[in-house]
């Protein structure tokens, strides 16, 4: 990381270069914090991993309604830090802060349905770095959405109760709320962080939960150099599964994900979470979609994982079933397509099976187990629907986007 001198002004407004650079970025939140403490907020701790050599990172903050995630007429306050460290490995070393604004304001309000981006900071990034977001958050209800997976364990991950979006005046003090200086100026802060001013210490006194749900930016966007490498940057489209619900395995960048996050990362790329618990495709279309269709701009790919909770449906069993749920997934490739993605691949409900070599060979597995017989075969007893959309997605019978099946992915999002 080094300090950037932007040949332009700065400001929250994005540049035709910008594109995601943060390697995991979501934006579902389908959950509410109700906030009972008497410090007047809350400070989560988000690990960023730059996917290239940028510069000039911003932060994209929501505060969505259409999911149940927040409450209508409800504005909640950030107050946001950037921490890199010298080590990210175990957080010794320097800690250097470094405040992030709107609009040049440090405390950043974001109205109900409203998404905030921070000006762009002057700084530059490698490939691989590793820098920590926290967040304070406070309202006036005492209520935000939550939906980002944390991880203390993994990710040095964390959140804790009161004000910690602040650097510390010396390496053993407490945030607080008077050290910056009026310009904004970062200060460095050196020797081994404490639990008092860091919040990625995992473990401490059982402050941190292995895995918790929270609040954080739902996009980190900035400028790739010229000589950086093209990556893809994919939407995960779908239900739990998509997320990595039941998949352990892959802690890499935190928490288990699933196969969506691991197929990417082994592509190199970024991407995007979108998809929400126990949501069909009928949902992603419907109200509680829209506050991520607007996502779909930034990225070059998709992968569609919908199928389980649709067939789950009452009535999913009968013959004619096939017909909604193959026409809502068309709608969605197409939506997709329209948005710009270049390319859209659709995945086949999963199938939950048992095994009796541990899952170390298919053929020793026996599917069944999960749901009304929906994820069963015909042959083996299931229901016409499942096999019915096996046999839609792998025929003929998906219409392509405009311009053909296959597009050249866009190398930079133009947004």
């Amino acid at each position: 990381m080094s300090r950037f001198s932007p040949s332009g002004s700065v400001g929250n407004s994005r540049k035709p270069t910008t594109q995601v650079v943060n390697k995991k970025n979501h934006v579902y939140f389908d959950g509410t914090d109700t906030y009972a403490g008497t410090k007047g907020g809350r400070t989560y701790c988000q690990r960023i991993v730059f996917a290239c050599d940028c510069f000039e990172p911003q932060f994209l903050f929501m505060n969505p309604i259409s999911a149940g995630g927040a409450i209508a007429g409800n504005v909640i306050n950030l107050k946001v830090t950037l921490e890199t460290v010298s080590d990210p490995v175990d957080g010794s070393g320097n800690s250097t802060f470094y405040p992030l604004s709107v609009n040049g304001s440090r405390q950043i309000a974001v109205n109900p349905d409203q998404t905030v981006l921070t000006d762009e900071i002057p700084l530059s990034f490698k490939k691989g770095q590793i820098a920590y977001l926290r967040t304070f958050v406070s309202s006036t209800n005492n209520k935000w959405p939550t939906g980002i997976s944390l991880s203390a364990a993994y990710a040095h991950e964390g959140v804790l109760d009161g004000n910690y979006a602040n650097h510390p005046a010396s390496a053993t003090s407490k945030m607080n709320n008077t050290v910056y200086s009026t310009d904004g100026a970062a200060t460095t802060v050196t020797g081994t962080p404490t639990h008092e001013n860091s919040l990625r210490q995992p473990g401490l006194g059982g402050t941190f939960a292995s895995d918790v749900t929270g609040y954080g930016c739902a996009l980190c966007v900035g400028k790739p150099y010229p000589t950086a490498a093209a990556y893809p940057v994919v939407a995960n489209i779908g239900d739990s599964i998509s997320r990595g619900a039941g998949v352990d395995g892959n802690f890499t960048w935190g928490i288990g994900y699933g196969f969506m996050q691991q197929a990417v990362n082994a592509a190199g790329g970024a991407w995007i979470d979108m998809g929400l618990t126990g949501q069909s495709a009928s949902g992603f279309l419907g109200v509680q979609g829209f506050d991520r269709w607007s996502f779909l701009d930034y990225c070059t790919h998709a992968l569609v994982e919908y199928g389980v909770n649709d067939i789950s449906l009452s009535g999913a069993a009968s013959d004619d079933k096939i017909t909604t749920i193959a026409g809502n997934l068309q709608q969605i490739y197409s939506i997709c397509k329209t948005r710009g993605v270049g390319k859209v691949y659709a995945c086949t409900p999963v199938v939950k099976t048992d095994s009796t070599d541990v899952w170390a060979t298919v053929t020793n597995q026996t599917p069944g187990g999960q749901g009304p017989n929906g994820f069963v075969p015909r042959a083996a007893g299931g229901n016409n629907t499942y096999q019915d959309l096996i046999n839609w997605l792998k025929g003929n019978s998906v219409t392509p986007g405009s311009g053909g099946a296959v597009i050249p992915a866009r190398q930079r999002s133009s947004h």
